[in-house]
């Protein structure tokens, strides 16, 4: 959930070294905690995404959608979560979103299946969801997008707005056991629509 490292798909890659606390132990816990993150993401097909395919639990709406970018790939030269991007008018904002989401995904697994990590796993989403430091006031738009951060790491009632139950539902969705990279990508896109609705205006 904090600092998460990026992988081309085949490797993982990870910072050269951690300060996230104080002591060299916790720091070591963190270290084994966003290892073990990255290589779930290989052995849970976060790089398998697959243009337009239906999720466990979500149908693909993906390929109705008229973005500003080309959505046709003849030749499949481009990846297939380059066109997913595509397909998006603010490709900033769904790019955001589906790390987001699948992110979200992760870390159930990760709790599930890693019993010994999860502790440290949840003492990172603590840390992650504190209150920040605001310089400046946020906008609608602004405020709901930090609550989505804070009610993906397992926090709803700490979020600074109210999230609609459709929200946080899409969110419960990714964490169930079969989800997969499909529903995230779903999943992604349907939160891209709540997203643009809210006002991008000061409350």
């Amino acid at each position: 959930p904090t600092g998460r490292s990026s992988t081309d798909g085949t490797s993982v890659y990870l910072p050269p070294s951690i300060d996230t606390f104080e002591d060299h132990e916790a720091n070591f816990a963190a270290f084994k905690v966003h290892t073990t993150l990255q290589a779930t993401r290989l052995t849970h097909g976060s790089f398998d995404y697959v243009d337009g395919g239906d999720g466990t639990y979500l149908g693909a709406t993906v390929r109705t959608r008229d973005g500003s970018g080309s959505t046709e790939d003849p030749v499949g030269r481009r990846p297939a979560m380059r066109v997913y991007y595509d397909r998006f008018e603010d490709r900033r904002l769904i790019t955001w979103l589906f790390a987001l989401v699948e992110g979200t995904r992760i870390d159930a697994v990760v709790t599930r299946e890693y019993p010994g990590i999860a502790p440290w796993l949840e003492r990172l989403r603590q840390r992650a969801a504190d209150p920040r430091d605001q310089h400046r006031r946020p906008t609608q738009r602004e405020l709901f997008a930090e609550s989505l951060v804070i009610a993906s790491l397992g926090f709803p009632e700490r979020c600074p707005t109210q999230l609609s139950s459709a929200a946080l539902d899409l969110l419960d969705l990714v964490r169930r056991r079969d989800a997969t990279v499909q529903d995230a990508a779903q999943a992604a896109s349907m939160l891209y629509d709540l997203t643009v609705a809210v006002p991008n205006v000061l409350p």
